[in-house]
C-alpha cells in the first residue's frame, strides 16, 4: 500500500470509529472528521463521505497540509467544498517540528501559537477568506498569537499594497469571519478575544485538566457577559456553528493529524 492510499485509509478508519461513536451517543457528541489534507486529490471526496455519508459536521485539520500552507492553490477545491457543504473545520496545530522549537517543549508553549497566527495569516494572505466567503472555520487556543497584533497587521495592509493583493478589506475584518475556542488559560487574554471579534465569535473550548478547566469556565461566562454582541442577535449569528462545536475535542483527539491532542 503506497503512502497516499495509507493516508486515506487510515483517515477512512478513524471517521466510521468517529461516526460509530456519534450514533452511540447522539445526544452528547458531534462529530468531525480528518482528512488526507496534503494529499489534494482525496481529501474533497473524504469530506464529502464525512458529512453526506457519515454525518458528521465537518473536520478537523493541523496549520498545514504536508508542506503546503492553508492557502496554498492545490487547497482551493477542498476549501470550495467545504464551503459548499456547510462544514465546520477546526483547525488545531499538530505540533512545530521547527528545531528551534525543541527545547523547553517549546514547540508547545510558543510553537502552537505560532501556528495558528501562521494559519490565519495564510487564510488571509492567499485570498481563501476572500473567495470563500461563507466558510465556517474555528481556530483553537483564541486563533494563537494573530488577534493580539492586529494593529501592525492592519497597518501593512494599509502602508504595503503587496501585502493586499488578495484582499478587499482591512484584516481584522477577516479575522471577524472566524470562529475561535476560548481555551486561552488567562482572564485578560480572553477579555482581549472578546473585545476584538466580539463574544458570538468565541466558542467554549476546555483541556482535560480538571482545574484548569473549572476556572476557564467562569473565565468564558465573565467574558460574554462583559461583550454586548453576545445577546440573542450574537447567538443567531453563531447559530449552527455553535451547535456542531460540543464535541471537538474529543473528534480532534483521534484525527490523524493529532492523535494525542498536544494542546
Amino acid at each position: 500500500m503506497g503512502r497516499r492510499a495509507t493516508s486515506l485509509h487510515l483517515a477512512r478508519t478513524t471517521n466510521d470509529w468517529i461516526a460509530k461513536a456519534v450514533a452511540a451517543h447522539p445526544a452528547r457528541l458531534v462529530g468531525l472528521g480528518t482528512l488526507p489534507l496534503h494529499v489534494p486529490a482525496l481529501e474533497v471526496a473524504e469530506l464529502e463521505r464525512c458529512v453526506r455519508e457519515l454525518r458528521l459536521k465537518g473536520a478537523a485539520i493541523s496549520t498545514t497540509a504536508g508542506a503546503m500552507e492553508l492557502g496554498d492553490p492545490q487547497l482551493r477545491p477542498f476549501w470550495a467544498k467545504a464551503e459548499e457543504l456547510g462544514a465546520v473545520i477546526y483547525i488545531h496545530p499538530g505540533g512545530n517540528r521547527d528545531r528551534r522549537f525543541k527545547r523547553f517543549h517549546l514547540w508547545n508553549s510558543v510553537g502552537q501559537a505560532f501556528e495558528e497566527a501562521m494559519a490565519i495569516s495564510s487564510l488571509m494572505y492567499d485570498g481563501v477568506l476572500e473567495t470563500f466567503p461563507r466558510l465556517k472555520i474555528c481556530v483553537s487556543h483564541g486563533g494563537g498569537y494573530m488577534p493580539y497584533y492586529m494593529g501592525r497587521i492592519d497597518r501593512n495592509y494599509a502602508e504595503k499594497a503587496n501585502t493586499r493583493v488578495n484582499m478587499s478589506k482591512p484584516p481584522i475584518e477577516y479575522l471577524r469571519m472566524l470562529y475561535f475556542d476560548s481555551c486561552v488559560y488567562e482572564r485578560a487574554v480572553l477579555q482581549h478575544l472578546v473585545d476584538k471579534v466580539g463574544a458570538e465569535r468565541v466558542l467554549r473550548g476546555r483541556r482535560k485538566a480538571g482545574r484548569i478547566r473549572h476556572r476557564h469556565r467562569h473565565v468564558v461566562a465573565d467574558a460574554a457577559r462583559a461583550n454586548r454582541g453576545n445577546e440573542r442577535g450574537g447567538a443567531a449569528r453563531a447559530g449552527k456553528l455553535v451547535a456542531a462545536m460540543p464535541a471537538v475535542s474529543q473528534c480532534s483527539a483521534v484525527s490523524g493529524f493529532a492523535p494525542h491532542h498536544p494542546g
